[in-house]
């Protein structure tokens, strides 16, 4: 990897660092281990306070961990809570759309925080921000999920009404993936 950390994209240099470990790692078993490392030290990170910053780069090198790693990995649902709570109380569009992103990918259906998360998509649904509103339904499209329909539909004929063509398509959309 040829890339200079100010053109990676990555989210700070531990993650470029690992990034380039892995890529360099002269065996896919040596590649695992920097990812098993990397994982066992956002795990013992995890179980301290951090800010929204530090989680979301959590999060991401979780994702990154959990894409490329070709060994089963330890659980990762420890991040669950960290991602809920960032979809939850996110500053941003961007830091809800990283939690809710975990969430998705990485939260079984029938787990116990489900119900928060639910619970935060209707929040978002019924925001005033329009781009809220599309988070939400963006997230009810890939995802989308039995116990969350009778908590929206309401929401979701009134968004099929609102003369933003944006929000209405979207909503259009979510409703047939969830009809």
């Amino acid at each position: 990897m040829d890339v200079p950390f100010l053109s990676s994209g990555a989210m700070s240099r531990a993650h470029y660092a690992l990034v380039r470990n892995v890529e360099d790692a002269t065996s896919p078993p040596m590649a695992d281990q920097y990812l098993l490392e990397e994982v066992e030290n956002i795990r013992s990170r995890l179980s301290r306070p951090t800010s929204a910053r530090q989680t979301k780069e959590c999060l991401i090198t979780l994702l990154y961990c959990s894409m490329n790693c070709t060994v089963p990995l330890p659980s990762l649902e420890c991040a669950l809570p960290h991602a809920l709570n960032l979809a939850e109380a996110g500053k941003s569009v961007q830091d809800k759309r990283i939690g809710y992103l975990y969430c998705v990918d990485m939260m079984p259906k029938s787990h116990e925080l489900q119900l928060m998360l639910v619970n935060t998509l209707r929040k978002d649904i019924e925001a005033l921000e329009v781009s809220r509103i599309c988070l939400a339904l963006d997230v009810l499209i890939q995802d989308p999920s039995e116990d969350v329909v009778p908590a929206i539909r309401d929401r979701l004929q009134d968004l099929l009404s609102h003369n933003s063509s944006t929000s209405c398509t979207t909503a259009r959309v979510a409703s047939l993936q969830i009809a």
